[in-house]
């Protein structure tokens, strides 16, 4: 009886041979040559003839294919205008995601500020490195302006003032900081600071922004607006159990209702619907534990272009409705 081998030529068969040593086993070319018993050059040859014969096939994945795809499934998923998705680091490192979506970030305000934009923008770790990677720009008449108060009271406006120096000078751009906590711990207060005239103007500028440029939290005792010193302890105990996340420090739950009423109430700087009608509505964020903050600022229409991971890219696009 004839075996398998006895119906392929003999160079084929030995073609094939080398091609699972040099393919499967890894190995160079000089040692399958070695492994054969012949010379480098006609297992050169022999690797030619496998692939001209398709016993070879050859695929190359690139990941950039994938999230180009997600990237399209996103946009018309939850009806966005632009979509970048960065690769989530095999190990989850959070320094890697924080400059990945940087990075992806400068490029995409590079491409969106135009002359004479003004832009709000909220601080956090991924607007940061954002504001680190942009590159100079050639702007006229660009006015940068901080879109809600500090997270915490002893670094109060430190790393925002940074921030907006930075996309300031990125784009030659004015710059206004707001020199406030994010929350207030009544009501009166918060009114009566907003009637002075300097945070007025900054909140006026913040309001009338054609770009807004914002992320989202985590509802986590960790998350560094929970630790900020401005929420009581049963506030916190009801935001880590109710709310999906925050929005400009703003805590909301899956369904898109603020959470704590009276919270909200006594948070400065722009409010969800202003932050709704903003022609340009810029979410940077990723990670895991943001992912389901992400899909609540997308399926409420609080971004229409997102910059994220493709792990939270997966989880958006795997989510059930609201």
């Amino acid at each position: 009886m004839d075996t398998p081998d006895s119906t392929l030529p003999a160079r084929d068969i030995q073609a094939i041979e080398a091609a699972k040593l040099y393919y499967q086993a890894g190995k160079s070319q000089q040692e399958t040559a070695d492994l054969m018993d012949l010379s480098r050059p006609t297992v050169s040859k022999l690797l030619q003839y496998a692939a001209e014969q398709g016993y070879v096939e050859i695929r190359i994945h690139d990941p950039r294919d994938d999230q180009t795809r997600l990237a399209e499934q996103l946009k018309q998923r939850y009806k966005l205008s632009e979509v970048r998705i960065v690769p989530t680091p095999p190990d989850n490192n959070y320094a890697a995601l924080l400059h990945a979506l940087g990075e992806a970030g400068a490029r995409l305000l590079e491409n969106l500020i135009g002359d004479g934009d003004t832009v709000a923008v909220e601080w956090s770790n991924s607007i940061q490195a954002a504001a680190q990677a942009l590159r100079p720009q050639n702007r006229h008449n660009v006015k940068i302006v901080q879109l809600r108060g500090s997270d915490t009271g002893i670094r109060q406006g430190l790393n925002e003032a940074e921030s907006i120096s930075l996309i300031c000078r990125a784009f030659q751009a004015t710059g206004e900081t707001l020199p406030l906590p994010a929350v207030f711990d009544s009501l009166s207060t918060k009114n009566l600071v907003e009637q002075e005239s300097h945070i007025r103007r900054i909140l006026e500028y913040a309001r009338h922004s054609r770009i807004a440029v914002f992320t989202v939290g985590a509802p986590d005792r960790d998350s560094l607006l929970l630790r900020s010193g401005f929420f009581h302890a049963a506030e916190i105990d009801c935001l880590t159990r109710q709310a999906a996340g925050s929005i400009c420090a703003r805590f909301v739950d899956a369904q898109g209702r603020i959470c704590l009423p009276d919270l909200n109430n006594r948070t400065i700087g722009l409010t969800l619907p202003e932050l709704r009608r903003k022609e340009q509505r810029v979410l940077i964020a990723g990670g895991q534990g943001k992912a389901q903050a992400v899909r609540v600022a997308l399926v409420y229409g609080y971004a229409n272009r997102l910059i994220t991971d493709d792990a939270t890219a997966r989880f958006l696009l795997t989510a059930e409705a609201a």
